[in-house]
């Protein structure tokens, strides 16, 4: 079975309901939980929760959580609940927590979550509204992010605002380990009692416009009224820092803090882990400076790094001084890291999906007589009275159609049935439905029972998909060649479903290998119970991987019998497990690498959940 991925989830929240009185702002914070394959049935698992931001119904917050056991064709189910920190919960001043380091605060609801896991106690911290995303449609989605209207726990109190989602994949052959950082800054104002700074961590994600973002990922402790401030010695992990990726850029950002929340900006610049190491101070006159925050006029670098302005924040011109880096140095797992590291790293299928790689879905129906008079109950063309029964190609064809449609742009399928006789002549390719195209999964279930309503036979001769095959490889390369002129990638999948054996056995398995050179999977899921050797033939090189990289081709074939499988997800878990390795073997091949992580300005809001969907969040 294909391996689950580790992946990284970025948050933040606009327009939050301020729950903490007339007089004052709430606190927000958010903890995820994982609800697997079924959000209803299974019991929540506490994934991580994000650092608190103070006085802001607008947060964005720094914490990279790390989630495992998403895999490709199967549900994954989080949730998102967005908590006001309650202070006096813990007999300890806001004001004081608020300018410490976030592992003090962090440290208090970690002890809280425990507390209300073990014992089921009340959880001191109010709810401000929850949301629930299946990873595979945040994935799908444009730049891999998504944003949901925020939904009650409770039934009297209504939530508003919105929680935004960003899903990146967790780099396996990037560094692992810590990273240990210690800066101080030396005369960040005139007057030395002025400013209470303290500094934040950006990570770099860029866009295939050019265009850049950066993702919040470290927020220091505040040094009050002192502007030549010794922060406190942080320690980063790398995965949520830079992605294992010593060169990454990060942006440092010092602020001022204000105890209402409108923190001022007082300069910026760019920088990398390694870059941090290498300027780490080696004692006695040996220390090296970084002139963050020297803004002139005419001074857009110092000392090689790129001071970053515009952006449409103020940056305070009167502000002067710079940064030392006391210390810098990344603790591995593995063996010390030698003075520069240079890799090149295999992307993930998460890293494809990142970079906006569409994956179209076309599909192949068998309508030969081997599956029966569908006017005869118990035959699998079957078309039940009770709309709420499926047979077994409409389960197969929602089941499927559901998760692959979310990752697929535009929402459109071609529609393909083979095995019919029109006007006396068999035609073993031909358009199911009214349109070339038809829209959505529904689309696709009213385009198969729109073809019993033509004038049609069912041929009795041995199957041929031959056609459909065809047909696939020349829908595959067009969707390629129209991504690549987006400057984004395309692959298809062509979806087969079948219920018999099919003739020319050794010429079907010579199309494959030729269509092999295209961005093509082949599944082919057969209904019913009939003799399917033959299409365990074309897939045996599941058998014995090596055989078809020994021949220096590409294995593109899956085949699964439907009647195995009485659990959905399971079924498309099986139908889709190959698709991952499949992607990545065509594009890494070719070398054709991801585009650059897209994060978009304009993504759209998807609606509350219903509230008969409401679940209990911490016992809450």
């Amino acid at each position: 079975m294909g391996k689950a991925a580790r992946l990284q989830l970025s948050l933040s929240a606009t327009d939050l309901m301020n729950s903490a009185g007339f007089l004052s702002m709430s606190d927000p914070f958010a903890i995820v939980t994982v609800r697997g394959d079924d959000a209803d049935k299974n019991q929540p698992i506490v994934a991580g929760f994000t650092n608190v931001v103070y006085n802001c119904l607008d947060p964005n917050w720094s914490t990279v959580i790390v989630i495992e056991g998403y895999k490709f064709g199967k549900p994954f189910f989080i949730e998102v609940g967005i908590f006001d920190f309650n202070a006096k919960a813990a007999k300890m001043r806001e004001s004081k927590l608020a300018k410490a380091a976030a592992e003090v605060t962090n440290e208090l609801i970690y002890k809280d979550i425990i507390a209300n896991q073990k014992d089921r106690k009340k959880f001191p911290h109010g709810i401000m509204g929850r949301a629930l995303f299946e990873v595979g449609e945040v994935l799908g989605s444009r730049g891999s992010s998504s944003s949901k209207c925020l939904a009650s726990l409770q039934k009297r109190k209504k939530a508003t605002g919105t929680v935004s989602i960003h899903i990146e994949s967790s780099k396996d052959e990037g560094l692992k380990g810590t990273f240990r950082l210690k800066l101080a800054g030396m005369k960040l104002a005139p007057n030395p009692r002025s400013i209470s700074p303290f500094y934040e961590l950006y990570r770099r994600v860029e866009v295939p416009t050019g265009d850049i973002t950066w993702n919040n990922v470290f927020r220091s402790d505040v040094a009050k009224n002192n502007a030549s401030p010794e922060w406190q010695e942080a320690v980063l992990d790398m995965e949520a820092l830079c992605n294992g990726d010593l060169n990454r850029t990060l942006l440092i950002k010092v602020s001022s803090h204000k105890r209402s929340g409108k923190h001022r900006v007082l300069g910026m610049c760019k920088t990398t882990v390694q870059d941090l190491v290498n300027r780490r101070c080696t004692g006695g006159n040996g220390e090296y400076y970084m002139d963050l925050l020297g803004l002139t006029d005419d001074q857009t670098s110092v000392a090689g790094i790129e001071i970053v302005e515009g952006g449409g924040i103020s940056i305070d011109p009167m502000m002067g001084g710079n940064i030392v880096v006391q210390d810098a140095g990344v603790i591995t797992k593995g063996p010390e890291i030698p003075t520069s590291i240079t890799y090149v790293e295999r992307p993930s299928f998460v890293d494809y999906l990142n970079g906006d790689c569409k994956i179209n879905l076309a599909v192949g129906i068998d309508f030969s007589a081997t599956n029966g008079s569908p006017n005869e109950a118990g035959s699998l063309h079957y078309l039940h009275s009770d709309k709420s029964k499926m047979n077994d190609y409409q389960k197969a064809l929602y089941y499927v159609g559901k998760i692959l449609a979310p990752f697929d742009h535009d929402q459109k399928f071609p529609v393909w049935g083979f095995g019919a006789k029109f006007d006396g002549k068999v035609n073993n390719c031909f358009q199911c439905g009214e349109e070339g195209e038809v829209t959505g999964v529904k689309g696709m279930m009213k385009a198969y029972k729109q073809v019993f309503q033509l004038p049609f036979t069912m041929a009795s001769e041995a199957i041929d998909m031959t056609d459909v095959i065809r047909s696939g490889a020349s829908y595959a390369s067009a969707g390629l060649q129209s991504g690549q002129q987006d400057g984004k990638l395309g692959y298809s999948i062509l979806l087969i479903l079948t219920a018999g054996a099919i003739s020319q056995v050794l010429e079907t398995k010579k199309i494959l290998e030729q269509v092999a050179e295209t961005p093509l999977s082949v599944v082919i899921v057969g209904i019913g119970n009939a003799d399917f050797s033959a299409m365990e033939f074309l897939d045996d090189d599941d058998l014995d991987p090596a055989a078809a990289k020994s021949r220096n081709e590409r294995d593109i074939t899956q085949f699964v019998r439907f009647n195995d499988y009485t659990d959905s997800n399971a079924l498309t878990e099986a139908v889709l497990d190959e698709i991952p390795d499949q992607v990545v073997d065509y594009f890494y091949s070719r070398d054709l690498m991801p585009s650059e992580m897209e994060q978009p300005d304009d993504i759209s809001v998807l609606s509350s959940d219903e509230p008969d969907k409401n679940r209990s969040f911490l016992h809450i």
